[in-house]
């Protein structure tokens, strides 16, 4: 992430100058931030051998904001701040004979940069909608209105790629028929770093993406139907429509329970609860149907449909938890219920030792930390209930 790695020291300075909001950007009007990326770009470059080098530039809202950028803003806009990092990094990379990768939605902000962008970069199209428009979509930030950016890089003569998330199947569904529409290098399907990696619908996700991106599936949902019939021999229709349900929902424990504070559950939450819980019902009447030998693939999900039904309960009592005005009858009966969080949440832990544990290609053991850390940011928030 060349564009958008974080250089913050102590005090409030970034290590090539002041550090504004998060500090999670340098300086392109210091040449030592240049001599750095030269050197770190040539290290690189010799440990990864491939031909291309992604240069990251996500998200990088702070250019422009300290003392010896802000003139040059003020003189030349923002976007001619980044055009032109972009192009003394593209000439660094260009130097190691790789090609320059990047993300790219901080043309949202300089659309008119487009043409601007060296011609030979790979631009790196993500956006995580489920339901994609080329056209009148709300983009990434700020409330902007999407554009055809695949025409328009086309319109350019730049090749491009589209990055949807694992995390949202009907993500990759829908930015894999806009791509259909254009001639583009290819795929890339993502997975980050706040991401439980290798989670329960991780592998069914990379199956369904692999054959619907090779073209040995010619929709979505003869993907989802090879790729459950491979994790899961014999399944029926009734078990792969439960497990891509369970994986569009996206089912897990949130951490944050403040991030949930404004207000009860809206429709559209309590219909994905009804959802899980009827996908759970159908994948946990599956996995124990007689002569099925026991599947790891199945035993991952119905752990994350566990943690997702411990999750809905929460979230459903957010308010009350919070909640000021609380009466003591309101408390006795969070306190109740806390109880039994806790005990569900400890058989949680005890079994995602138990179906992540196991060596296979797609166990995790990171998911075990996570998992203590969520528990340890719900001891926090519940402190209120417990006491």
């Amino acid at each position: 992430q060349v564009g958008s790695q974080s250089f913050r020291l102590s005090g409030g300075r970034g290590r090539f100058g002041p550090a504004h909001g998060p500090g999670h950007v340098v300086c392109p009007s210091l040449d030592g931030t240049y001599a750095f990326f030269g050197a770190y770009l040539r290290e690189l470059a010799e440990v990864f051998t491939g031909p291309n080098l992604h240069i990251g530039l996500d998200e990088a809202w702070d250019v422009g904001f300290c003392r010896l950028c802000r003139p040059r803003w003020e003189a030349e806009g923002a976007g001619a701040l980044f055009i032109e990092h972009l192009r003394r990094i593209h000439a660094l990379v260009c130097g190691l004979r790789k090609r320059v990768w990047l993300w790219d939605d901080l043309f949202e902000f300089f659309p008119e940069r487009v043409a601007d962008a060296p011609a030979d970069v790979v631009m790196c199209h993500w956006c995580y909608d489920e339901q994609l428009e080329p056209e009148g979509a709300q983009a990434h930030f700020a409330n902007r209105w999407r554009r055809d950016w695949l025409a328009a890089y086309a319109q350019h003569g730049i090749e491009a790629v589209v990055c949807p998330w694992d995390r949202l199947p009907r993500n990759v569904e829908s930015l894999t028929a806009y791509a259909r529409r254009h001639r583009l290098l290819g795929g890339l399907l993502t997975q980050w770093e706040g991401t439980p990696r290798q989670h329960a619908f991780h592998p069914v996700v990379v199956a369904m993406t692999g054959r619907l991106w090779s073209g040995r599936a010619a929709t979505a949902d003869e993907a989802w139907t090879a790729a459950v019939a491979e994790l899961v021999p014999g399944a029926s229709p009734s078990l792969t429509a439960a497990v891509r349900d369970l994986a569009s929902v996206n089912p897990g424990l949130g951490g944050r329970l403040r991030a949930w504070l404004g207000g009860r559950p809206v429709r559209e939450e309590w219909l994905a609860q009804e959802l899980v819980a009827r996908a759970a019902a159908v994948c946990a009447y599956e996995r124990q149907a007689p002569g099925r030998p026991r599947n790891r693939f199945l035993d991952r999900v119905e752990w994350a449909a566990e943690a997702g039904r411990l999750s809905a309960q929460l979230r459903e009592s957010v308010p009350a938890i919070y909640d000021p005005r609380r009466t003591s009858g309101q408390t006795a009966r969070l306190r109740t219920l806390a109880a039994q969080w806790r005990r569900d949440f400890r058989l949680l832990r005890a079994a995602q030792r138990e179906v992540f544990a196991q060596p296979e290609a797609f166990a995790y053991p990171g998911e075990g930390a996570r998992l203590e850390a969520q528990w340890q940011v719900l001891e926090r928030e519940l402190a209120p209930v417990w006491r």
